[in-house]
């Protein structure tokens, strides 16, 4: 447990060093080491994944899941006051440590959009069509962002907080 703490804590230092401005804030909760983004990280969000990914000191190669939270009936409101926010689970082999990261997401003009990270991790792919049906975050640059589960004419999004319960008829 301490090797992967020790780690986690340079891990989160080369992220400061790198990407100051999109460190919102950092926490360990049961041992898990959670990086909450600020705002200003989703326009990097690519970036900073290649380089989790690539840095040989860090080297995050298993992307363990892409999901989503709304946040819509937390009481009170994540600090960062968005809707929604992208949680990103990344396992590092070679270091053996975890990371969440956690990214404050904005509707833009009545759209969830982000950039794809499958360039960096393949396994995105399947993840962020889920992310995208279940949730409607539109995943720029991914290579067939569709339904997986909720037919192709299905209307909305059925993990959302305001989705009706019954369903739409």
């Amino acid at each position: 447990m301490a090797r992967e703490q020790n780690n986690t804590d340079n891990i989160i230092q080369l992220i400061k060093d790198k990407f100051p401005a999109f460190i919102g804030k950092v926490e360990t909760v049961l041992d898990e080491t959670i990086v909450i983004l600020s705002k200003d990280a989703a326009s990097g969000v690519l970036t900073l994944c290649q380089f989790l990914h690539d840095q040989p000191d860090i080297s995050f190669d298993y992307l363990a899941f892409v999901t989503a939270v709304d946040t819509s009936s937390y009481t009170p409101l994540p600090e960062h006051g968005c809707r929604y926010e992208l949680v990103y689970q990344l396992f590092s082999m070679s270091k053996g440590c975890h990371l969440r990261l956690k990214l404050p997401l904005d509707e833009q003009d009545g759209e969830l959009k982000i950039d794809s990270v499958t360039p960096v991790w393949k396994s995105a792919e399947f993840y962020e069509n889920e992310v995208f049906d279940m949730f409607g975050v539109h995943f720029e640059g991914h290579p067939d962002l569709r339904r997986m589960y909720m037919p192709e004419n299905w209307e909305g999004h059925p993990l959302r907080k305001d989705y009706p319960l019954k369903g739409r008829q």
